[in-house]
């Protein structure tokens, strides 16, 4: 694996993220403002709803698809073809239980219809997600970085004008119907083009293996998709539209950056299972360096949150969301454990183990669920961000227990010490400037973060040969 083609991933993919996540935000800070926090909760919730029935439509295909196709580019069309065939009929059974049991929960008919509409959308966008799976087993990243920024210009440039034209709620969601109908065109054109084209031969075996093969990952992209989402239900069976304007508008900052790991684990993934097949002890570093990595990335971005989340709040939702200051400031620590525990999902996928990761997702799965039935109802919105704060945590200490087991065992203190030294500095630093213009304090801090790392050898040259030398 040439260093420039992993340079080149990481940077494609993590570019890619941040540009859609900022294009993303800017929709959101439209909708937050002008529907409010009511109309604002009843939009998040129609997403989070409509997320936990999409593992009827992956129950973790993508990923094997990701590992087997890395391995084996010739079995691109195969796994095409049978898939299409196989998520066309799962798209139907999950359409048909969304109908039913937002029904039978009795929402109002606009909530009822947005759901609809995002459920039409999220089942779409299953099946271009399928071919973001042959560009990363490809390692041709780009492409998915270049569609996905695509993707949200259009649902962004429209949504924005129809709400400055004074339509709502219904309006907004179906923007993104065109957005991924789009997407999808595009996808799989340029896959039939660069890739591989879908052979449309069903294969009643080869499906057996599929369903074998991903299950495991299905299962755990259930309780994921849990432990993320099924706060949003919750807090809006408990307390209602607002209270979920509230926490969603708080969640959408430390979501921006948990999107950038995912980004950059997900390009790491299919290079992670080549080298396991060559070499354990090539894998044991390479997870060690990026472990010591994202450390140096997550820590500042969680001490510096934290001391400006008023500002933050204030700047991008206006004084309606005064309620969501505190829940930033206890969300944002959360991406800690996620950036790490992301790093062991897929460290323990590619050394084969992922039957740990459902285990670990299912704990915390449940263990979620009940936190939020318990603190919710104790202390709202804010019971449901310590919910998720303890639910990665637990991730985190389970999943690197398992990687301690049958990988490697590294010193917390050793690979985190410098990035935490660092840290606290930089917010010492942003204590003082916190006064200042939001872009300065932050640039300031920023600068003063990289030299101090460097300072202390928290970050070496050494460090990045990770990228130059495989």
């Amino acid at each position: 694996m040439s260093s420039i083609r992993i340079i080149k991933n990481i940077s494609a993919l993590a570019i890619g993220e941040v540009i859609t996540r900022i294009l993303s935000l800017i929709l959101i800070i439209y909708i937050a403002r002008y529907l409010g926090d009511t109309g604002f909760g009843k939009y998040s919730f129609a997403f989070a709803f409509t997320s936990l029935f999409l593992v009827l439509v992956d129950p973790g295909i993508n990923t094997v698809v990701i590992r087997d196709v890395a391995r084996e580019k010739k079995l691109a069309g195969k796994y095409l073809g049978n898939i299409i065939i196989l998520r066309s009929l799962l798209s139907l059974i999950a359409f048909f239980f969304i109908v039913v049991v937002i029904n039978l929960m009795g929402y109002p008919d606009e909530t009822k219809l947005a759901v609809y509409i995002v459920g039409i959308y999220t089942i779409m966008t299953s099946f271009s997600q399928l071919t973001r799976s042959v560009f990363r087993a490809f390692e041709k990243m780009e492409y998915e970085a270049l569609l996905n920024i695509l993707e949200r210009l259009i649902f962004v440039s429209l949504g924005i004008v129809v709400l400055f034209l004074g339509y709502g709620l219904i309006e907004v969601v179906s923007v993104f119907l065109i957005a991924g109908a789009a997407n999808i065109l595009l996808s799989f054109f340029l896959t039939a083009r660069r890739f591989a084209i879908p052979k449309f031969e069903v294969d009643q075996q080869f499906l057996k293996y599929l369903f074998k093969e991903g299950l495991p990952f299905g299962v755990a992209f259930i309780f994921v998709t849990i432990y993320i989402k099924a706060d949003t239900v919750i807090l809006s069976i408990m307390k209602g539209d607002a209270a979920v304007g509230w926490y969603n508008a708080a969640y959408q900052i430390p979501l921006a950056a948990t999107l950038v790991s995912a980004a950059l684990m997900e390009s790491v993934f299919p290079v992670f299972s080549n080298i396991y097949r060559s070499s354990k002890e090539a894998l044991y570093s390479a997870y060690e360096k990026f472990f010591q990595l994202l450390s140096i990335i997550v820590i500042p971005i969680a001490i510096g949150v934290t001391l400006l989340s008023e500002k933050i709040i204030l700047l991008l939702y206006g004084k309606g969301y005064e309620n969501s200051i505190i829940i930033l400031q206890i969300l944002i620590w959360f991406i800690i454990f996620e950036f790490l525990s992301y790093l062991l999902y897929i460290t323990l996928a590619s050394i084969n183990k992922q039957r740990i990761n459902t285990i670990s997702t299912g704990i915390c799965a449940s263990l979620n669920i009940i936190l939020n039935l318990i603190l919710i109802p104790q202390l709202g919105i804010m019971g449901s961000a310590i919910a998720k704060i303890i639910t990665y945590f637990t991730l985190f200490v389970i999943n690197f227990y398992f990687i301690s087991k049958y990988l490697c065992r590294i010193s917390l203190f050793k690979t985190m010490n410098k990035a935490i030294i660092a840290g606290l500095a930089m917010g010492l630093i942003l204590f003082f400037l916190r006064d200042m213009h939001l872009l300065i304090s932050v640039t300031v801090s920023g600068i003063f973060y990289i030299f101090f790392l460097f300072l202390i050898k928290g970050l070496t040259k050494e460090d990045l040969k990770l990228f130059y030398n495989r």
